[in-house]
């Protein structure tokens, strides 16, 4: 027990063997029920990127991604890319429906490095749009 780290100590004292400790341990932090596995399918449902940058909005949907994994319902590559795509927004139409089209299904790393492809492209666009005059009232 002296190398069980003291946030779980608790949960092993009572275990009779290392095998038992770990069977413990999974069954309590790889929480398999049913409300948790459905709270993460309705958060990656309803992933948005909003304002966020291309790179934060992929972490938020990898780590729900993982955490479904972690629960015993991993998703396939596939499925994650749709529900990435359908929170992009409409900045991110033309590129989303490119992906769509393709006749083999985009695997997760080169779906995040073209939609990084794209975010460096809009802001670059943006930046060559003409800035609007700041005029003034004069009374």
């Amino acid at each position: 027990m002296a190398s069980v780290d003291p946030t779980i100590a608790p949960t092993v004292a009572n275990t009779s063997s290392a095998q038992r400790a770990w069977e413990v341990l999974h069954s309590t932090y790889a929480n398999k029920s049913h409300s948790r596995l459905f709270s993460l399918r309705d958060q990656l449902a309803r992933i948005s990127k909003d304002t966020q940058s291309i790179s934060e909005y992929l972490s938020r949907a990898c780590a729900i991604a993982d955490d479904l994994a972690a629960a015993g319902a991993p998703l396939a590559d596939g499925d994650l890319v749709i529900h990435i795509l359908r929170g992009l927004g409409s900045k991110y139409h033309e590129i989303s429906a490119a992906i769509r089209a393709r006749d083999v299904t985009i695997s997760y790393e080169d779906l995040c490095d073209k939609l990084m492809d794209h975010e460096v492209f809009l802001a670059h666009e943006e930046s060559k749009k003409p800035m609007a005059p700041i005029t003034a009232a004069v009374a």
